[in-house]
């Protein structure tokens, strides 16, 4: 009897159109590591039973494609000894050891550059006239009564 197939994951990074939402979000899960491992103590109580849950959701996050990714760009934004503790106890590759790939960004269209260019424009102008209608404060926002013969 053959083996059964085993289910591969999938660690592909996400589409181009979620990339920028991804990585974010990412950026956002490191920072609530960064403070829970603060709050916590990990450094001295990353093996107490009340803190294995969250030990156990680190070492989920971790393994993902997208968290190796934006971690080893934004490592150098990250406390030493965080850094050190995510090495130690999380197998976070040390940037040392780290394996770089390479990106290929597609070249800008100028077609599609100078229509975005002229909405931020006119989009800017519109907020500029938006403050500036809020300095003034209500009194010049709201119309003068009418008066009636």
């Amino acid at each position: 009897m053959p083996a059964p197939k085993r289910k591969t994951l999938d660690l592909s990074l996400p589409p181009k159109e979620h990339f920028r939402d991804c990585y974010y979000f990412i950026q956002e899960i490191i920072q609530l590591m960064e403070s829970v491992y603060n709050d916590l103590e990990l450094e001295r109580n990353w093996n107490h039973p009340d803190n294995r849950g969250w030990m156990n959701q680190f070492r989920h996050w971790t393994w993902v494609p997208m968290f190796r990714l934006v971690w080893s760009l934004t490592v150098q934004s990250r406390s030493g000894r965080f850094v050190q503790f995510c090495e130690a106890r999380l197998d976070v590759p040390k940037m040392a050891q780290a394996q770089f790939m390479r990106v290929a960004w597609q070249k800008p269209n100028p077609d599609k550059a100078v229509p975005l260019a002229q909405r931020l424009k006119l989009q800017s102008k519109e907020l500029y006239e938006q403050g500036r209608i809020n300095q003034l404060g209500p009194a010049y926002c709201v119309r003068p009564p009418s008066r009636r013969p």
